[in-house]
């Protein structure tokens, strides 16, 4: 088939990672490293082709009979010219006792890929510190037209108009939003994972904005794992491409954009709830609805109705914790007081309307790369629904911010499991404050210091809880804030602050108008010292005998 005939298998993906894999362990057996010492490139076609021969010996005959490469299979080299480059010399040496010029490694690129017809990718061939690199660009796109040039991000390359053989690499530090803006169509793209290695789990994600950037192609450049690792790391990224492929075959004709207007319209929604015998005293379903609708376009789609039934109901207290817990972990370490709450909040409503919908809120923790978002739509369904306390399919930054209060009692558990560990190490406080200390103060640094890296506890977010429960602040801690950390009794202290919200409702009719009571302003007084106007404020009796705790856990 032509190549815009071509329709790839569903299990494509499968088929690349079990080819990459049998390449790998076959360049391993011919001698090891990709590139041979002395960094002969020449050496590493002929290895390249050798073992492709000895995996995929049909399709090798079939591209030697031609002359020409089909194109499914090439090469691609990464030279790193940059770390090469003599700026004061003006020359390249990639082995110890050779000198290049610019020119002279331009007529070497161009003597390898009409040696080796496969070699069609050549990424950052020259240094950005070259000042003839433009030339060497232009020279080289001259000798062998038929190469794609990739050039670093930022890199100066020539304006040839037309040209379809030069294409970035483009930054992987940049948001979804910033790539497609950055890098339309017609140039060729290059996705680097080996210098980020950490944002593989949303490689589907990169791809998507490829798909949607329109560029000439796109490349990605993985990190070399261990044969049998390759399939696993690529299965997210094959079950997306599995629903693309399966969307795309199901048209029989190309279609262009298109407003959106298929689906179920909210009063749709209610009239077919009704028709499946929902009463008219059931909730209001327009939450639900505006949950469902992803996109907030005013209707559901059937793949928006399907995920919404996959949603099992509000997140559990141990999932909220785990979305506050990376909230932390993003805690500026100059600043382990700040909020990263309020700072998700500004992103999530950056239009300052005060409230967010679902796909707001979605949208913001994919960008900032929440860890739950790759076990699903559902999940951040769940999470939404348990912030959306009111049930109104919206969310405000007060409901955010009870993500500290559903937090809590993981949190408390953290600091008794951390104080577990030191009782366990040690055999108690005292002897722990004393080995770690001596009889001055220790620092929050200090604490962290010794914690995770002299006596192995491994839960960074526990030790930071349990210092800032007992101090509130970042601010040393003395022997007599660690022995409160003795007498705290997790269960007596909910039994406490129980008792206390039971006394303030009691005594005030709700928990707001105590708060309300407790933030009323006093009158102001005259010259005499005497109140100008009486004040009555609600009288809130003294709330029960409760045993000295620590601090309050910190909030996210």
């Amino acid at each position: 088939a032509e190549a815009d005939e071509f329709c790839p298998p569903l299990n494509s993906v499968s088929l690349l990672a079990a080819l990459a894999s049998s390449l790998s362990t076959r360049l391993s057996e011919l001698g090891g490293a990709l590139i041979p010492p002395g960094e002969d490139f020449g050496a590493a076609c002929k290895l390249f082709r050798t073992a492709l021969e000895a995996v995929v010996p049909s399709y090798m005959k079939e591209e030697s009979g031609t002359g020409k490469p089909a194109g499914y299979i090439y090469f691609s080299l990464s030279p790193d010219a940059d770390a090469a480059f003599d700026e004061e010399t003006g020359s390249y040496s990639f082995a110890e006792g050779t000198s290049l010029t610019t020119e002279d490694l331009t007529n070497l690129y161009a003597e390898l890929s009409r040696a080796e017809p496969l070699l069609q990718v050549i990424v950052a061939p020259f240094s950005v510190r070259d000042a003839n690199i433009e030339a060497g660009v232009s020279m080289l796109r001259e000798q062998a037209p038929h190469l794609v040039l990739v050039a670093c991000s930022g890199s100066p390359s020539p304006a040839m108009p037309g040209d379809q053989g030069l294409g970035e690499q483009w930054d992987m530090t940049l948001s979804p939003l910033g790539l497609a803006c950055r890098h339309g169509s017609g140039c060729h793209g290059f996705y680097d994972f080996t210098v980020a290695p950490e944002l593989l789990p949303w490689l589907p994600s990169y791809v998507d904005v490829m798909l949607a950037a329109s560029p000439a192609s796109c490349r990605l450049l993985l990190p070399k794992p261990p044969a049998d690792e390759l399939t696993a790391l690529l299965k997210p990224l094959e079950a997306h491409m599995r629903a693309l492929l399966v969307a795309a075959y199901r048209q029989r004709k190309l279609t262009g954009l298109r407003a959106r207007t298929e689906g179920i319209t909210l009063p749709q929604f209610k009239d077919g709830l009704a028709r499946l015998g929902c009463a008219a005293t059931d909730p209001d379903p327009e939450p639900v609805f505006r949950l469902a609708d992803q996109e907030g376009s005013g209707f559901i789609s059937r793949s928006e109705l399907e995920a919404l039934g996959k949603a099992k109901g509000p997140a559990t207290l141990a999932e909220l914790d785990g979305l506050a817990a990376w909230l932390r972990g993003l805690r500026r370490e100059d600043d382990v007081k700040s909020s990263p709450l309020d700072e998700l909040w500004c992103r999530i409503d950056d239009s300052n309307s005060g409230t967010a919908v679902f796909k707001e809120f979605a949208s913001e923790l994919r960008r900032s790369g929440y860890p739950g978002c790759a076990q699903g739509e559902a999940h951040l369904q769940d999470l939404f629904m348990a912030l959306d306390l009111k049930n109104t399919g919206a969310i405000c930054q007060s409901d955010l911010l009870n993500l500290n209060a559903f937090s809590s009692r993981c949190e408390l558990e953290r600091v008794v499991h951390t104080r577990d560990f030191l009782i366990d190490h040690f055999g108690s406080l005292k002897v722990a404050f004393k080995a770690m200390v001596g009889t001055g103060q220790i620092s929050y640094d200090h604490w962290m210091e010794l914690l995770l890296n002299k006596y192995g506890y491994a839960d960074a977010d526990a030790a930071r809880s349990c210092f800032l429960f007992v101090k509130e602040s970042t601010s040393a801690m003395a022997i007599k804030d660690f022995e409160l950390l003795g007498d705290f009794d997790l269960e007596q202290f909910l039994l406490e602050v129980r008792s206390l919200r039971d006394h303030l409702v009691d005594a005030s009719g709700s928990l707001g108008e105590a708060f309300t009571a407790f933030v009323q302003p006093t009158e102001p007084t005259t010259a005499e010292g005497v109140a100008a106007e009486a004040v009555v404020a609600p009288a809130v009796p003294a709330a029960p005998a409760a045993a000295a705790a620590p601090a309050a856990p910190a909030v996210v």
